[in-house]
């Protein structure tokens, strides 16, 4: 059976006229067989040319390469306005009248009998009747171009669109079409629907990628399902039908607990074992063969990232070697820090924490100004600039699970940030001033050398 996506993909244009009709020879209702394409062809495509308008069917749509009742759904959205010839009693014709009056489509009904056509909808469209005698044709031909000629010179109520009811889900392979660090937008290659991939619809037993541009790639086909928001924009996601095991995991992997498993895969930078729930875990720097049995020892499980970092148990003595937390700054912490690095290219700086010296931060140009990201771009900004920033997160390193990373963000100086960034800048004319005069007193010294060997070798001084 054929499945039509009944959504509004098409404006449209006053100037296309789309006729639903029976197709090649039927019998009509006085027993007689009559060829419906020639009846298009001779009467009604010419009768609309002669109005200077665009007579469409769904079986001569340009480029039609999906099945007719698509076409015709297409055609009918497209239209100004809609002909319906309910001769023979088609079914198909009843089905895109309906499609035409959902949308409010101005329509214009024939037949060749007056039973044909649906008691209700007579007096609604006062159909025209005729014959498939010449006169008949004849006649015909001139009350449809009166006919449309008045329907579209009158005003016409506003369109309605289709759309899917909220909450609506269904299962889709959707090609990526544009990936940006925090989202990925899809297409579904049956629907054309757009829709968005963020982070929490990541599978669950996937690692979810601080940048979604290293895991998904742009052309790429993936499977998921996309559900309508209430707002009507269409969200893909690849958790429906999953259950979330990351509780579980959190609960019954705990840090130091040590178990045997299986490589499942293998990367330049370590290997995958399998855990539970069809999730692996991930040991940094290990070099081991697939489908290898190994004993390994658990070093952090964080449910946020779905991630699992594991250590080699043989390599391993005890619980992990943490970094004090307080070494850190914590989330939420805010205050002046210096640039240390930017990557334009990469979208992102490191910032210095005045507090953490030695701690440097992720910047990423999503959590920046406008402003600042521009003048990152525009080299107006350098290393050494001076901002304040906010802690995002903070979390184990993925490569180094004994040490912490952290994300920040951009936000406006309070007056104690504005005290504090005077401070520095302060020791920083200071520092200068110190180095003015030290070359100073340098130059001094250097002066008296000179005077020193002059009188030395007997020549006058000043």
């Amino acid at each position: 059976m054929e499945k039509i996506n009944l959504e509004r993909t098409d404006y449209p244009d006053d100037k296309i006229v789309f006729f639903a009709m029976p197709y090649e020879t039927k019998t009509v209702s006085d027993g007689s067989q009559q060829n419906f394409n020639e009846l298009f062809d001779t009467v009604y495509a010419p009768a609309m040319v002669d109005l200077e308008l665009i007579p469409e069917r769904a079986d001569r749509i340009f480029g039609t390469s999906q099945g007719v009742l698509e076409a015709a759904w297409r055609g009918i959205q497209r239209a100004g306005l809609v002909v319906v010839d309910f001769s023979t009693r088609s079914a198909d014709v009843a089905l895109e009248f309906g499609w035409a009056m959902c949308l409010h489509k101005r329509v214009v009904a024939l037949a060749e009998n007056i039973d044909d056509v649906p008691t209700d909808v007579r007096g609604l469209l006062r159909p025209i009747t005729y014959s498939f005698s010449w006169s008949g044709t004849s006649k015909m031909r001139i009350e449809l171009m009166d006919r449309v000629r008045q329907a579209l010179s009158e005003p016409t109520s506003a369109e309605m669109t289709f759309k899917p009811l909220e909450g609506h889900a269904e299962p889709s392979r959707a090609q990526i079409v544009a990936v940006d660090p925090e989202c990925v937008i899809v297409r579904d290659l049956r629907t054309r629907r757009y829709a968005e991939l963020r982070k929490d619809d990541v599978d669950y037993r996937r690692e979810i990628p601080v940048d979604m541009t290293a895991r998904f790639k742009q052309d790429r086909e993936i499977d998921g399902t996309i559900i309508i928001e209430s707002d009507g924009r269409c969200r893909f996601s690849q958790r429906v039908g999953q259950r979330n095991p990351w509780p579980e995991l959190k609960a019954g992997y705990p840090q130091g607990r040590v178990f045997t498993t299986r490589v499942v895969n293998r990367t330049p930078g370590g290997a995958f074992v399998a855990v539970a729930h069809d999730v692996n875990g991930f040991i940094p720097r290990a070099d081991l063969q697939l489908g290898a049995e190994v004993e390994v020892v658990v070093i952090n499980v964080d449910p946020d990232r779905q991630r699992i970092v594991l250590a080699l148990a043989q390599q391993h003595a005890g619980p992990a070697p943490m970094t004090p937390q307080d070494a850190y700054p914590q989330q939420g912490d805010r205050g002046p820090g210096t640039v240390r690095r930017i990557e334009v290219s990469r979208g992102f700086a490191l910032v210095e924490l005045d507090a953490y010296p030695g701690k440097k931060g992720l910047l990423h140009y999503r959590n920046m100004s406008s402003e600042l990201w521009s003048a990152f771009q525009a080299g107006s900004v350098t290393e050494g600039h001076r901002l304040t920033v906010q802690v995002r997160d903070v979390r184990p390193s993925l490569k180094n699970p004994a040490f912490m990373e952290f994300a920040l963000q951009e936000v406006e100086s309070s007056e104690s940030d504005a005290a504090a960034v005077d401070v520095v800048e302060a020791a920083d004319d200071f520092t200068e001033a110190a180095v003015d005069v030290v070359e100073a007193a340098a130059d001094v010294v250097e002066a008296a050398v000179d005077v020193a060997e002059a009188a030395v070798e007997g020549e006058p001084t000043a």
